[in-house]
């Protein structure tokens, strides 16, 4: 931002102005307080500002176009995530001069980030500003619209959700080749699942899968697999879900994919749990909750362990599952999430085999105060130890 060349930085490093560690260079609190207000006092920190503003705007539109593209999620995630503070500032900048193309472009590229992170209150009050700053139908709006029905829909308001999925996919259809068709389908099969109408949500979504196997997107091809499959269990056509989880987990290995990794097995055991073969299905939960963690997917995560508890529940070790209920329940409560129905049809197996007594309320506050990383450790000592 200050065209400061390497020697410079290197100067400010060695009077200890600057400190330089895990590749970024940063100033201790009181410098950078006091170095603030110098520059306010300046003819520069307009300038500096805009530079700054418009550099972090370029860094997330570069990630999101990662995304778009399908490669792991996990990458440019935790890109921006490293970055957040600096696209919070680039955003701020943005409101307080009016640039609203600023803080639609940021918003619209950070929805990953939020739904990863477990950060829906603050998407959702990000991306509701950015909508409100003008009507303008784009590609950006649609965007926008579409991450708003997810981040709703994750926080139990189905309404909301519906009415933005439905508006997201009425506007693909008019921007026509404003919109790329991999997002047009996506947008018409979200809005779809998200009323129930799985027929037509299957039908274009397995449309989708073809268009996505067809411009090798990885991330757009797994997630059609793990939607079908989804759609399966529904109609109970567990055999069918287990074929698409089967020609997924070696196809996202293959690709480095993290996240769809966990999510296969997640959906590996859902499958199990759901087809009465609960007892069989910890390997999958536990492993895909080792790999959530690992790219700091905590709602993901909190699914996985729910479907551990399941598994552990219909073993017959009843208290454990109450356990890590309780800190998944404590989990969802801290990132202001809901079960969606899934999830919910998971703990009511789960809970269904519980006959509460004063010990295993006892359990569940134990639960309740443990983090996703201590419950994690406890189910795989629990599972070591079988």
């Amino acid at each position: 931002m200050c065209e400061a060349d390497l020697d410079t930085l290197q100067a400010l490093v060695e009077k200890s102005l600057l400190r330089f560690t895990d590749s970024r260079y940063w100033m201790l609190e009181t410098i950078r307080e006091y170095a603030g207000e110098w520059l306010e006092e300046s003819s520069e920190a307009a300038e500096l500002g805009r530079r700054h503003a418009h550099s972090f705007r370029r860094l997330a539109t570069e990630q999101d176009a990662v995304l778009r593209a399908g490669e792991p999620e996990e990458g440019p995630v935790s890109v921006l995530g490293s970055e957040i503070g600096n696209l919070r500032a680039a955003v701020a900048l943005g409101l307080r001069t009016g640039d609203a193309g600023l803080v639609r472009e940021i918003t619209a590229a950070l929805p990953m980030y939020w739904i990863v992170r477990g950060g829906y209150a603050e998407g959702r009050a990000w991306i509701e500003r950015a909508l409100a700053l003008t009507d303008d139908e784009d590609d950006t709006r649609r965007r926008l619209l579409s991450a708003l029905g997810t981040i709703a829909y994750s926080q139990g308001d189905h309404l909301v959700a519906i009415e933005a999925s439905d508006e997201a996919a009425e506007l693909a259809t008019r921007l026509g080749g404003a919109t790329d068709r991999l997002d047009l389908l996506k947008e018409q099969a979200l809005a779809a699942l998200m009323k129930g109408e799985l027929e037509a949500a299957e039908e274009l979504f397995s449309e989708r899968l073809q268009v996505a196997i067809a411009v090798d997107n990885g991330v757009a091809t797994s997630s059609c697999r793990l939607n079908l499959a989804g759609i399966a269990n529904k109609g109970e056509r567990h055999d069918r879900a287990e074929e698409l989880l089967a020609d997924n987990l070696p196809f996202v290995r293959s690709k480095g994919q993290a996240r769809c990794e966990a999510y296969t097995l997640a959906g590996f055991a859902e499958t199990k749990v759901l087809s009465e073969r609960a007892h069989e299905s910890a390997d999958e939960a536990l492993l895909g909750a080792t790999r959530a963690l690992q790219i700091d997917d905590r709602p993901l995560a909190v699914y996985c362990l729910d479907l551990f508890a399941a598994s552990v529940a219909a073993r017959g070790d009843v208290r454990r599952a109450v356990v890590v209920l309780g800190a998944t329940e404590a989990a969802r409560t801290a990132m202001d999430v809901e079960p969606d129905e899934d999830e919910e049809a998971i703990r009511a197996a789960a809970l269904s085999m519980v006959t509460w007594d004063e010990d295993l309320e006892g359990a569940r506050a134990e639960g309740r105060a443990l983090d996703l990383e201590a419950a994690l450790a406890l189910a795989r000592d629990s599972h070591d130890a079988v």
